[in-house]
């Protein structure tokens, strides 16, 4: 039967992960690489950089379906989120920089 690992055995095993995960960390920002990932002994860490992005849009921007409107990335690449309907930008829902979801509303169109 397998031996279960005492208390002791798991709260050390959880310090280290995190210290490897923090000295991950660093090694992003000292080498300004994006993504690191390192397998050892049957475990696998990726730390990666949220890429953030802005709205490129002013309140009050008139939206007309299908239109877009631009998201910037911080990488030479701009994706264009298409209106679903003709309206006036009222409200933007999401700051610079912040991560978001897909699906995630962006602006509230009137």
């Amino acid at each position: 039967m397998a031996r279960q690992p005492d208390e002791k055995t798991a709260v050390k095993s959880k310090l280290d992960d995190s210290a490897l995960i923090r000295e991950l960390a660093s090694l992003l920002d000292e080498t300004n690489l994006t993504e690191i990932e390192i397998e050892r002994a049957g475990m696998r860490v990726r730390v990666a950089r949220t890429l953030g992005m802005s709205v490129s849009m002013p309140p009050s921007h008139q939206a007309a379906s299908p239109s877009s409107a631009a998201v910037s990335a911080p990488l030479p690449i701009a994706d264009q989120i298409p209106s679903p309907r003709a309206g006036t930008v009222t409200q933007i829902l999401v700051e610079d920089g912040q991560p978001v979801e897909f699906g995630e509303p962006l602006v509230i169109i009137e």
